[in-house]
């Protein structure tokens, strides 16, 4: 039995494991940001508003969307734990500090984000009082403030802090590199304030995870006394 714990406790903490990780988050985020971008657009006129909160489907939507955004987080935590431990011994400690506190910031910035615009609709969607359409609008102003202003800047914070680890491993091409700090500045700079840039750290976090599993041979394996 502790023989197949420990077989276990190594595939878990293996660069296989990492890159599906990384992989199911990027799916699963970006299926939820797609399902939360179906609501009312800020300034969307009261009538499109109530519409929205007195269909059903609406909130079925918001539901799947918040269960998705928690499963996808989860998927990325994994993902830093494996990333950090398998990459973080060729980096300096501060480097490898900023990308794991960078990294449960973002982490804990999603779900928030993620909740406040989806809790609204859900609550609309049970048997509790409808929401005013002005309160929506507020609660959906909030979460989309946590997650393109805050959220992004600590985005860029943990790309940047990737990008320097990706550098230094020495098992990921250069242009990988530069795009993912040309990345991370557009994330930190970003001046759309919509939705759809949030596509581009999932997007990134899939293409990095691609690279960990084409080039896990050449990071560094686990000690004896870890596995």
């Amino acid at each position: 039995m502790a023989e197949a714990e420990r077989h276990w406790v190594r595939n878990l903490r293996s660069v296989e494991a990492a890159a599906v990780a990384g992989i199911v988050f990027g799916a699963l985020f970006i299926a939820a940001v797609i399902l939360i971008a179906r609501q009312p657009p800020p300034g969307a006129p009261d009538r499109e508003i109530t519409v929205w909160l007195s269909d059903d489907s609406s909130a079925t939507a918001m539901a799947t969307a918040s269960n998705l955004t928690t499963l996808a987080v989860i998927a990325l935590l994994w993902f830093i734990g494996v990333f950090r431990r398998r990459v973080g011994d060729r980096v300096d400690h501060f480097t490898s500090t900023v990308f794991l506190g960078s990294g449960l910031v973002v982490a804990a910035l999603l779900l928030v984000g993620a909740t406040l615009l989806t809790a609204p609709t859900m609550l609309a969607g049970s048997n509790r009082p409808s929401l005013s359409p002005d309160t929506f609008a507020a609660l959906q102003a909030v979460g989309r403030h946590t997650l393109l202003l805050h959220g992004e800047a600590l985005i860029g914070v943990f790309m940047l802090s990737s990008s320097t680890m990706i550098l230094r491993s020495a098992a990921f091409p250069v242009w990988l590199t530069l795009v993912s700090y040309i990345a991370a500045m557009g994330v930190i700079v970003n001046p759309l304030n919509q939705l759809g840039t949030l596509y581009l750290f999932p997007s990134w976090v899939v293409v990095v995870s691609v690279f960990v599993l084409l080039r896990r041979h050449q990071l560094p394996t686990l000690h004896p006394s870890e596995n």
